[in-house]
Order: C-alpha cells, then sequence, then structure tokens
C-alpha cells in the first residue's frame, strides 16, 4: 500500500521483542537505506502499559551503554523517571510514555511529529473505537509497530484493527474482511462444519497468511532457539479433587431453580441471558471451584448489604429464586467454618491438608516443597484479587515471604518490585519467596526470571492471558529448567474451560495445518466474542458448564478418551506404580 510502512512484531513473548525494538530505533535514527547523511528517521515515539515504561528505560542503558551520554542529554526522554513531565518534553529523539500519560496528554502531543511509532502490547488496540486507539491513530506517524506476543486474543476483528492500523487499506474494507474471511474461517471452525466449509474455511485463512505475511513476523521459541539458549519448560495440568464441601456446594448451585430457568426453553433461555443470570452462576462456580472460602465472603457481604435494603439476596436484588439459592448455599457451611480456608489448620512445617479446598491443599504443598524444600522462588498466579487476598494467607501460616503485585501497585513502585523479587540473593534460611501476581496487572511484559516456578491458580476463559502468564518466567535470561503448574478443580466447571481451550486449538490445528505459522497463531480465537472476557454459550454449553461430575478424577481425561489408564502416558499403558506418599487431592497429567 503506498505511504505505509507499518509492522506487527508478533514473535512469542520472551523471545527479546523489546531488544529488536531498540536496536531498529538506534539504526533508523542513525542511518538510511537512501542517503548516507540523512537518518531515516529523527524522532520516535514508544508507547507502554505503565508497569513497563521503567523496564523500558532500562533496557535502553542496557543495551546501549557506549550511548549513555547521549541518551541522558539528547536522545532519550522518559515520561515519570525522576518526576519527568510531559511538558518538558523538548524533542528528544526518543520520548518513552505511558499509554495513560498519552491520553492526558494527547493534544500537547499533537504539536510534534514523529517518524516512528512504536506501541508495546499493541493487542490494547484491537478495539479502533477506544481513546487509546484513536489517540495514537491521531499521531501523525506513518511508520508504525505493534509489539505483540498474542497477536489476537479473541477473533478476526482485532487482527483487521492491528493491520489496519500499522497499514491502512492493506485487508480492505470491513464488510468486505468479514465476508470473505471471517465467516469463512469461523464456519469452518466450528465442530458440525461441512467438507465444502472445511475447505473454504481452509483457503481463506490460506489467502489471509499470505496478505499478512509481508508486515507481520511471528516466530515461536522452537523456531529460533536451536542452539538451547532457553532452558526447558515443563507445563502440568493438576486436577485436584474437590473436598465434601465443594462437592455439596456444586450440587447447591448446579441444581438450583436459577439454573433450571436458564436452561429452560429456548425463549427462557434467551430472556436469562439478557438478563446476565447465567454470568451470576458461572461466577458462583468459579467461587466453588477455588475455595468456598471465597463464596462464603460473597454471600456474607451481599446479605448484609441487602439487609441494609430490607432483603437477603445472592445478588442484591429481589429474586425469590437468588433467595433461596442463597440460604441453601450457606447451610451448607458449618457453623464454626473457618473463612481462611482451612488454613488454621496448618502444623508446623508437615504437609498442609485443608478441608475446604482441594486447589488451596495442592498449592500449599506446591510452595512448601519449591521455596522451602529447594529454597526456590516461585510466581503464584491469579486473575482475582479477592483470591490474591486468600494465598496472601496462605503464604503467612506457612512462613513464606511474599510479595504482590497487582492493579493497585502503583506504577512508579512495580519495577523496583519486580528487581526486589529477582535478586536471589535475598533468599534467606526461610527459603524462596513468593510473588502474588494479578495476570490481568502484571501479566504482560515482566521479567520475573528470579523464579522458575509458576502456579496458575486459576483459569482464564481467554487462553492467551494464562501464556502471558507462563512467558514471565520462561524468557530469555532464565537459566533454570522452568515448570508451570495449572491447578483445575476435577469435575467442576474449571474443566469444562480447560476443554474448551483444548477444543479451539484442536481446531484450528485441523483446519489450518498447512496454512503457515502466521495464520495458525492468529485464528486461533476464531469463534470467540471481542466484547467481553466471558464468551457467549449455547444452551448446550450452558448445561455442560452447569453440569458437576464428582465421581471423576478428571473429567478431562474422560471426555478425551484416553487410554493410558491414568497413567499420563501412551495408549494402553499400565498405570505406573504409585508414588510412596502421593499429594492428596490431585492428579497430575501432561
Amino acid at each position: 500500500v503506498p505511504g505505509s510502512y507499518g509492522a506487527i512484531l508478533a514473535d512469542a513473548m520472551g523471545l527479546g521483542k523489546t531488544l529488536q525494538s531498540i536496536s531498529l530505533v538506534w539504526t533508523l535514527l542513525h542511518s538510511s537505506p537512501y542517503s548516507a547523511t540523512k537518518p531515516l528517521v529523527r524522532r520516535a515515539l514508544i508507547v507502554t502499559p505503565g508497569s513497563l515504561v521503567a523496564n523500558w528505560r532500562r533496557e535502553f542503558y542496557k543495551w546501549l551503554p557506549w550511548a549513555r551520554s547521549l541518551l541522558d542529554s539528547r536522545m532519550l526522554y522518559c515520561v515519570g523517571h525522576e518526576g519527568a513531565r510531559p511538558e518538558d518534553y523538548r524533542g528528544q529523539a526518543v520520548l518513552l510514555i505511558s499509554y495513560e500519560m498519552l491520553l492526558r496528554w494527547a493534544a500537547r502531543l499533537s504539536e510534534h511529529s514523529f517518524d516512528l511509532l512504536i506501541c508495546d502490547e499493541g493487542h490494547r488496540l484491537k478495539n479502533a473505537a477506544t481513546q487509546t486507539a484513536q489517540a495514537l491513530a491521531a499521531v501523525g506517524a506513518k511508520r508504525r509497530i505493534v509489539l505483540t506476543g498474542t497477536p489476537v486474543q479473541n477473533d478476526l476483528d482485532e487482527l483487521y484493527t492491528l493491520v489496519d492500523f500499522v497499514s491502512p487499506g492493506r485487508l480492505g474494507d470491513w464488510p468486505h474482511f468479514r465476508a470473505a474471511f471471517v465467516e469463512r474461517i469461523a464456519a469452518a471452525a466450528d465442530s458440525a462444519a461441512t467438507e465444502d466449509q472445511l475447505d473454504k474455511g481452509r483457503a481463506a485463512a490460506e489467502k489471509l497468511s499470505r496478505l499478512i505475511a509481508p508486515m507481520v513476523l511471528r516466530r515461536c521459541h522452537e523456531d529460533i532457539d536451536s542452539a538451547g539458549s532457553l532452558p526447558p519448560k515443563r507445563e502440568l495440568v493438576i486436577f485436584c479433587r474437590p473436598s465434601d464441601l465443594q462437592r455439596r456446594l456444586f450440587d447447591v448451585v448446579c441444581g438450583c431453580a436459577a439454573a433450571v430457568e436458564v436452561l429452560s426453553d429456548e425463549l427462557g433461555h434467551t430472556a436469562r441471558l439478557a438478563d446476565g443470570e447465567h454470568l451470576r452462576l458461572i461466577g458462583l462456580l468459579r467461587k466453588v471451584a477455588s475455595d468456598p472460602a471465597l463464596l462464603h465472603a460473597h454471600l456474607v457481604a451481599k446479605q448484609q448489604a441487602a439487609g441494609g435494603r430490607g432483603g437477603s439476596s445472592v445478588e442484591a436484588d429481589n429474586s425469590e429464586n437468588y433467595d433461596d439459592l442463597s440460604r441453601q448455599l450457606m447451610s451448607e457451611f458449618p457453623l464454626d467454618f473457618d473463612a481462611d480456608g482451612g488454613l488454621n489448620e496448618l502444623i508446623d512445617d508437615n504437609l498442609v491438608a485443608t478441608s475446604s479446598s482441594g486447589k488451596l491443599s495442592v498449592t500449599s504443598q506446591l510452595l512448601q516443597r519449591i521455596c522451602r524444600g529447594r529454597r526456590r522462588n516461585c510466581v503464584l498466579a491469579s486473575n482475582s484479587t479477592k483470591t490474591l487476598d486468600l494465598l496472601g494467607r496462605l503464604c503467612a501460616a506457612l512462613g513464606l515471604a511474599s510479595l504482590r503485585l497487582d492493579g493497585a501497585t502503583p506504577t512508579a513502585t512495580r519495577q523496583r518490585l519486580v528487581d526486589q523479587f529477582n535478586d536471589t540473593r535475598c533468599i534467606g534460611v526461610g527459603g524462596g519467596r513468593v510473588l502474588l501476581l494479578s495476570t490481568k496487572a502484571g501479566g504482560v511484559g515482566l521479567n520475573l526470571t528470579g523464579a522458575s516456578d509458576l502456579i496458575l491458580f486459576d483459569i482464564d476463559w481467554n487462553p492467551a492471558n494464562d501464556a502471558q502468564a507462563t512467558a514471565r518466567i520462561w524468557r530469555e535470561g532464565q537459566r533454570r529448567p522452568c515448570s508451570v503448574y495449572r491447578l483445575l478443580t476435577a469435575g467442576s466447571i474449571e474443566e469444562r474451560i480447560f476443554l474448551r481451550q483444548v477444543k479451539k486449538l484442536g481446531l484450528s490445528r485441523s483446519i489450518l495445518d498447512s496454512a503457515s505459522g502466521v495464520a495458525s497463531a492468529l485464528i486461533s480465537g476464531a469463534n470467540g466474542s471481542k466484547k467481553s472476557s466471558t464468551p457467549r454459550f449455547t444452551r448446550q454449553e450452558l448445561a455442560e458448564l452447569f453440569t458437576f461430575v464428582g465421581d471423576t478424577d478428571c473429567l478431562a481425561h474422560d471426555c478425551l478418551n484416553c487410554r493410558c489408564l491414568g497413567s499420563g502416558g501412551g495408549d494402553d499403558e499400565q498405570p505406573a506404580a504409585p508414588p510412596q506418599q502421593p499429594p492428596p487431592a490431585a492428579v497430575v497429567r501432561r
């Protein structure tokens, strides 16, 4: 496209997109393929999440040590560093600013011209209607680069938006793109697709791959790590047996009148979805799956709030169904229920055997083995701040030092907290430390190579968010073999979410195995919804979500018809001999 010079650097997380960008900026500021004396770029604007501004500045000084005096004097201006303000910018060669400050300073920014625009974690631009996307589109730079390890998190609409941002008009107008690509690829990704739909979907994917290939660079670890510079990584899915209390609570929610109405006739089903009742029930089920203490606190808070209004409801409305559900759920909790999730049952340094949550019990064992047994740091990640509160109390009960990074952590202190965690010299006699990480606030861009173990306490609807968290430890600079533990409560809604991810990825591979790696990465979310982190559901899918299978050690193992007989190995194997001290409440599968 004439006049368009944009690109998307979509390398997998941890492969050095920041270093590549700094190299590019330095090169373009000092040379040009068209002139021996005039550089191609005179001024560059780099926009990043607020938590990464300090890290970008550090990387500039790390990779350009010979240019320190130049960086200090007239090359790099970092908004926020040592009180640097946007209004004091005087045209330095590189302006480094956060997305938040960009929005606040959009009017003043228009007074300056930039030849190059780099947007880190560029999937933030997936919706062209946001203020951030519009502010960046108003920047006059015709050379635009988007950096993202997850180019498309939900659907092909996002791909269109990103490509149109860096190279306007490359994919034509939106109606044409939707008819030619989105609809055909989505139809082929459906499990009931016909041969004709599969052929059309495959052809559309291959054509789309050819169209975007000149401007999208996508490489994975196996593509460039032939020398083995990264240590090995293993990912384990641990299916945790639910406690008796969890089983009873699952049965109550799945059999309640509200769930029955959501799954009723099609007209009632549609009305209930519009009211969001299914999302409220899903929220209750996910709390039970993590730890009943979270549900207990939720019920108590809602009842107290409703009491002030003269009512008593799970969701602060007057629904008789939810009043009944609230009473039924509260009746399942013992009168002396430990609101800390059974943490009072900790005994000295022995393995924990909490009564209320299988996942919390497994987590406590893992933390003790990693931090105390092997004296290593560990990242403990969740997408819920309430869950992080509970996990923080677990660390305190275990006597493990912990740090926390979530949305409430001030931007100015985040890099200092990360440096403190990565400094393994600070590991004391009490063992390694735990970083409590919010996958929403701290799951992007951070370098947490001070840990080689990461525990994903809960699963996200969007697998890209889980992948982002995993990439915090397995990246350049990591020297130890890494282990990622994904915890799921067996037979629960969490396994259903996991199976949706497995099915989506399997369908993508079956459709795109003849297309390039770029298309395979980008089209993995063809059936998702871009408007919400929680996808849309059919009535059949909701029926599966609202079903608890209490007599299984691993629902995914059963549904995938695996014939390993529980050993986790190949088909028709005899089960492996059980370990002498099997971890309670958990079944491990690779």
